[in-house]
């Protein structure tokens, strides 16, 4: 009975460990400008992961790709210099993953877990005295948990990853432009880029819209009097002396100006048709709002142009716009 109960406590503390979010590198060290092949594992198939790639406390890559129906993924990253660099990556809903490698560098001797220096004898202390940094706190996931990397820039210790528990986890919404007007609509596609999993603060993904429609000027016609106006008695008709001229003949000036104007009209409509270009409503306001509240939560403005640049439909003079407004 004891010995069910104690295999039992070990699978129920092994399911967290099968849940989480899985990562590596082909290598381990690399040299500068090589590329960086990553490649990990979800728990579910099409499942949204977010990497991001720091040396030190400084995130200098994010990226979004999708599981496949095996549950892996893979991406390729080519890193911007040389470092030690700290890898995280996280499924959407599951818990994040880190692992280290080197760019452009060799890396210290592993240092027994004694603390000896390789080759000391037994006793004697070691010379290397750590110096820990370690990465901003990550966002409030789904699970409710956040993540840090602490690396001892004097390899004389490992890295290890702090978690911490948090109360409720952040949406952070970035949203396309809109689109142009479809059938007296508009929409947008908006992501939450901390995956969340909730839509508490989700904005509009569609909204009406006002579709210039030009019209023709009402056509006009002259018709002749069918009958000549009486006064009570019997009509006389006109007496008509020389020679007798039609209704084309005295008015054929002003059918042939009426006709040109109606034609001419017709093509001017036929032509903004045509040529105009629906009106699209951008979001620039809202980008802004997204920026400022980006910035009260931690992120650089370093990180927030590369989200928008690589995540979202907004091009960099947008972008380039909503900073210079925001005085950045």
């Amino acid at each position: 009975m004891k010995f069910s109960k104690f295999i039992l406590f070990l699978v129920l503390i092994s399911l967290p460990l099968a849940l989480a979010t899985t990562v590596t590198t082909d290598k381990t060290s690399y040299a500068s400008g090589e590329i960086v092949k990553i490649s990990g594992t979800c728990d579910g198939a099409s499942k949204s992961v977010a990497l991001q790639a720091a040396i030190g406390v400084n995130s200098v890559w994010f990226k979004q790709t999708t599981a496949g129906s095996d549950k892996a993924f893979s991406i390729d990253f080519t890193p911007p210099q040389t470092g030690k660099f700290t890898l995280l990556a996280a499924c959407n809903g599951e818990t994040a993953k880190s692992i280290n490698f080197n760019v452009g560098i060799t890396a210290a001797p592993d240092i027994p877990p004694d603390n000896k220096s390789p080759g000391s004898s037994s006793g004697s202390p070691s010379s290397c005295t750590p110096l820990f940094e370690c990465s901003a706190l990550s966002y409030c996931n789904a699970s409710l948990k956040q993540t840090q990397t602490c690396t001892d820039t004097k390899f004389c210790k490992p890295y290890y990853v702090n978690v911490k528990n948090c109360t409720v986890c952040e949406e952070s919404w970035v949203c396309s432009i809109w689109s142009s007007c479809n059938y007296g609509t508009q929409d947008r596609t908006c992501t939450d880029l901390h995956l969340c999993g909730t839509t508490v603060k989700k904005p509009a993904e569609q909204q009406p819209c006002q579709q210039f429609t030009a019209s023709a000027p009402p056509s006009q016609e002259y018709t002749p009097p069918s009958t000549y106006p009486t006064t009570g008695q019997e009509a006389t008709p006109p007496v008509v002396t020389g020679e007798t001229t039609t209704v084309w003949e005295d008015y054929k000036l002003y059918i042939i100006g009426l006709g040109a104007f109606i034609l001419l009209a017709f093509i001017t409509v036929i032509l903004i048709l045509l040529l105009r270009k629906p009106k699209q409503v951008y979001n620039l306001d809202e980008l802004k709002e997204w920026v400022v509240k980006e910035r009260q939560m931690g992120t650089s403005d370093a990180d927030i142009r590369t989200i928008l640049a690589q995540s979202t439909g907004w091009k960099e003079p947008e972008i380039q716009r909503a900073f210079g407004e925001l005085g950045a």
